[in-house]
């Protein structure tokens, strides 16, 4: 089986409830029969806190922690080392971890260190597609839209993203 990435935004006051929403709206449009690369196959979510002062939207955040598995490229490189079959092969490959060890170095410090530190965290929690979903409050007026789209408006309802792999 695969996996696909989804991202689903739901209202509720609580993430609880939020979630809930994402999931009964994700079995009525994708079904309920398993494998549906939607939020209704994750078992949970870990609610995320976007540092403040970071200038950081969520959905820029669930941006970062998806391309935060790109910057450890060098990582699955160093693993293909042993299997070199000649020096210059090997000779290569160590030219090629440390070019994406240094892109990778410019890209995470380019981040904020706080805002940094939570992609760190959440990007696990991401790349899992059998467990628990990445989970953001959607603030400011982005939020103010979403409710006014889905006639909430003016209730004490949060809007929660919700975002990750998910099996299909």
């Amino acid at each position: 089986m695969g996996a696909t990435i989804f991202s689903s935004v739901a209202l509720g006051k609580t993430p609880k409830e939020a979630f809930h929403n994402a999931v009964e709206t994700a079995r009525w449009e994708h079904g309920n029969l398993g494998y549906t690369g939607s939020v209704c196959e994750k078992p949970g979510f870990v609610l995320f806190q976007i540092p403040k002062g970071t200038r950081c939207s969520a959905y820029k955040f669930i941006g970062l922690v998806g391309d935060a598995e790109e910057m450890s490229e060098s990582e699955y490189l160093k693993d293909s080392l042993q299997y070199a079959r000649s020096a210059t092969e090997k000779r290569k490959l160590e030219a090629q971890i440390r070019k994406e060890e240094r892109r990778s170095a410019a890209w995470w410090k380019k981040l904020n260190p706080a805002l940094a530190a939570e992609v760190k965290r959440a990007a696990p929690v991401y790349h899992d597609k059998w467990e628990a979903c990445v989970a953001v409050e959607v603030t400011g007026t982005e939020a103010t839209k979403i409710k006014v789209r889905n006639g909430r408006k003016g209730t004490h309802d949060k809007v929660f993203l919700f975002a990750g792999w998910a099996s299909c």
